[in-house]
């Protein structure tokens, strides 16, 4: 269906998620926007009727936090979390090393901490078995920490001499050699000598991706990227072929390049926009990176702090300059202490909100801080499905301040949610699932993990459409189901709003409009 084509949508159920909680059965879209809402016997005509039968319409849906392009790029590589043993995982290696073209890496990603009964991280060694001269990176599940194998650390010139970097670490043996588990900055600099795709085939993947997307009901995405993919973005923007709302972050060691053009934040259009740059404050609890006010466990270890606080409060004025917001990984309790400080010290506001992605570990005593200081807590509640077993391990009891969705919204602390993919899954219905049961997606535990922590179904589709929408300040354009507002619509095959909350994750998208236009149709 053409943009510019009138469409009605009747007898449904239309949850507008505006202030008053309006509930419909039919909406009018004309010219990219909805004209009308309302009741179906009162519905204007339309050049198009699309009868809903009962299903429901909601706004479209906001990832907060995905590495879209990253994402899109990684669809093609080796996924590990489908693997139950390494043995399977190394097959699969060695098959694409075996295929492999001269020069060619091979790469994937997925593989967890302790997973495959390993007593800790896996090394080099598992990798040499199967793969030869062919380098070989597998990223972790939270993409915090590489795997490599020998040929690689051969072809970036690392060995026992190799010091580790500020912010990052190299696994060693009991001789000092490094043992091909690269951590936080050591890997983000390992990466970058792998060759990247070319921006035209990125793009090409990101057509690809963005269907999947619309397939989840998904019409935007805040995405903290790096510049190649920024290119790829604009490629398609250029052939009129991106049809996602992206709000894009940039990298904060790419901030000086940025300002020395005079980059501003906000520029570009609707479609694709500078939004902010993003900064780490510390790494993963999986990895047990994440920077922890106390140590893990019976280790010593509190994590790693990647960027102190004066190094944050530097970046924070400086890209205040130039309008741009900054959003900052923190996990652990430390890491989240340490943006409130750097955010609270650096003063000055700007028209949209600074944030912290993750927000995962909160100390009791920092949690008003964010209404305080007015931040957006950026959450992915698909994580917890994914990892409260590692944190039960890793920290304990202190895992009740973990994922604390409840006593933030009592706190009037605006919260966003995405999936960090490709971390995750980013059908947000998991996370709507995670959100409202905090269980994993196979229902366990059945009481809930903290579950004081729960929040509704109402509460949760909030955070995927019109708290997103206010974060990048387009509340006024988007984010929920108002006339004059943009043509951004899902329909779902159910009324999530009026099923078991077991369901949720069942919760199937049968239509996405995106700008008046149907992009999905199950």
């Amino acid at each position: 269906m053409e943009r510019g084509m009138s469409l009605r949508f009747e007898n449904g159920v239309v949850r507008t998620m505006d202030e008053k909680g309006t509930v419909a059965s039919a909406v009018a879209v004309q010219n990219g926007r909805i004209a009308w809402v309302g009741e179906t016997r009162d519905a204007p005509p339309a050049e198009k009727t699309v009868d809903l039968q009962g299903r429901c319409v909601l706004p479209g849906f906001t990832d907060s936090h995905g590495h879209l392009v990253s994402w899109a790029a990684g669809l093609a590589r080796i996924d590990l979390r489908t693997f139950d043993t390494l043995e399977d995982a190394m097959e699969a290696v060695g098959k694409r090393v075996a295929s492999a073209k001269p020069g060619e890496w091979v790469l994937g990603r997925g593989w967890v901490f302790r997973g495959w009964g390993l007593e800790g991280f896996p090394d080099r060694s598992m990798i040499d078995r199967v793969s030869g001269d062919v380098p070989v990176a597998l990223s972790s599940m939270d993409g915090h920490v590489l795997w490599v194998n020998s040929a690689a650390l051969r072809v970036a010139g690392i060995d026992a001499d190799t010091p580790d970097p500020d912010g990052g670490a190299f696994e060693r043996d009991r001789e000092g050699r490094p043992t091909g588990i690269l951590k936080e900055r050591a890997a983000d600099a390992f990466k970058e000598r792998i060759p990247q795709d070319p921006p035209d085939r990125l793009a090409e993947a990101l057509e690809g991706a963005q269907a999947i997307l619309h397939g989840f009901g998904i019409v935007s995405v805040h995405a903290p990227e790096r510049k190649k993919s920024l290119r790829a973005l604009q490629r398609l923007r250029a052939a009129r072929k991106l049809k996602l709302r992206v709000r894009y972050f940039l990298a904060g060691e790419e901030l000086p390049g940025a300002a020395s053009v005079g980059l501003e934040g906000g520029f570009g259009d609707d479609l694709l926009r500078i939004e902010g740059v993003k900064m780490f404050a510390d790494g993963a609890v999986l990895a047990e990176t994440a920077h922890m006010l106390e140590p893990y466990g019976k280790a010593s270890s509190r994590g790693i702090p990647v960027t102190g606080r004066e190094d944050l409060e530097a970046v924070i004025r400086e890209a205040a300059s130039f309008r741009l917001p900054v959003m900052v990984h923190a996990i652990g309790d430390a890491a989240n202490r340490t943006v409130l400080d750097a955010i609270e010290n650096a003063g000055g506001s700007l028209d949209r909100p600074y944030r912290i992605e993750h927000a995962q570990h909160l100390h009791e005593d920092d949690l008003v801080r964010f209404q305080k200081l007015g931040i957006t807590a950026s959450v992915q509640p698909i994580h917890l499905s994914l990892d409260l077993d590692q944190i039960d391990r890793a920290l304990g009891e202190r895992g009740a301040n973990a994922y604390r969705f409840r006593t933030l919204l009592d706190a009037g602390v605006r919260l966003v949610f995405g999936s960090d993919m490709p971390v995750a899954d980013p059908n947000p219905w998991f996370g709507v699932h995670a959100a409202v049961r905090r269980a994993r997606l196979d229902g366990t535990p059945e009481e809930g993990w903290y579950p004081a922590e729960r929040i509704g179904v109402e509460e949760a589709i909030r955070a995927y459409t019109t708290a997103p929408a206010e974060a990048s300040g387009d509340g006024a354009e988007r984010g929920s189901v108002e006339a004059g507002k943009r043509a951004d619509l899902c329909v779902t095959d159910r009324d999530p709003f009026s099923i078991p909350a077991e369901d949720l994750r069942n919760v199937r998208v049968d239509l996405t409009v995106f700008d008046g236009e149907i992009v999905h149709r199950r």
